[in-house]
C-alpha cells in the first residue's frame, strides 16, 4: 500500500497582503497529477494523508473553502477508491472543517477533528494487505481525559496516553 503524505497546506493564506490562493490551486493540481501518474505507472496511492493545517485560519475565506471542495470532488471522482485523510491542526475551525464529515466518510474521505474515536481506525483494505489508521487532531489542553481521571495537561502527556490506548485497542482488535 502506497501513501501520499502532505501537510500544512494553509488554504487561503494572505502572505505580505497577497493572497496564495492561486499558488495553492497550483499546488493541489499537482497533487492530483502526481495520483494520475502513479496509476498510470501501476502504483496507485491507497491514500492521500493531510495531518493538520488545511485551512490557514479558523474561518477561512470563501475561495479557500472553495478550493477544498473542488479537489475533494475532483480527487472523489477520478480516484474513487483512494482514501482521503484530513486531519484537523492548530490553525483549522473542527467545527467548520468538520462539516458534512459522516457524509463524506461514505466517500472515503475521512474527517478528524475531535478526539471522540482516535481509538477507533479506518481500516484500509487492498491485495491481501490490511492497515489500519488511527487519527489524532491537534491536541489542545484536556482534549483528552484518562480512564482514571487523572489530568493530561500537556500535550506530550495527552500524545503518550491516546498512542498507549491505540496500542491496547489495536494488540486487542487486530494481533
Amino acid at each position: 500500500m502506497r501513501f501520499l503524505h502532505t501537510g500544512d497546506w494553509h488554504l487561503g493564506k494572505i502572505f505580505h497582503e497577497v493572497s496564495l490562493i492561486e499558488d495553492q490551486r497550483e499546488f493541489l493540481r499537482q497533487v492530483c497529477e502526481e495520483l494520475e501518474s502513479a496509476r498510470t505507472d501501476g502504483n496507485p496511492y491507497s491514500a492521500l494523508l493531510v495531518p493538520g493545517d488545511v485551512y490557514d485560519r479558523a474561518v477561512p475565506p470563501t475561495e479557500a473553502t472553495q478550493l477544498l471542495s473542488r479537489f475533494l470532488n475532483t480527487v472523489h471522482s477520478s480516484f474513487p477508491e483512494i482514501h482521503l485523510f484530513f486531519i484537523a491542526g492548530n490553525h483549522d475551525s473542527a467545527g467548520r472543517l468538520s462539516f458534512a464529515r459522516e457524509l463524506l466518510d461514505s466517500q472515503n474521505i475521512h474527517i478528524c477533528t475531535d478526539t471522540s474515536s482516535y481509538t477507533e481506525p479506518v481500516v484500509l483494505e487492498n491485495g491481501g494487505e490490511a492497515v489500519c489508521v488511527y487519527q489524532l487532531p491537534f491536541l489542545y489542553p484536556l482534549s483528552i481525559s484518562s480512564d482514571d481521571e487523572k489530568l493530561l495537561r500537556t500535550q506530550q502527556e495527552q500524545y503518550e496516553y491516546a498512542l498507549s490506548r491505540i496500542l491496547q485497542v489495536h494488540d486487542k482488535s487486530y494481533s
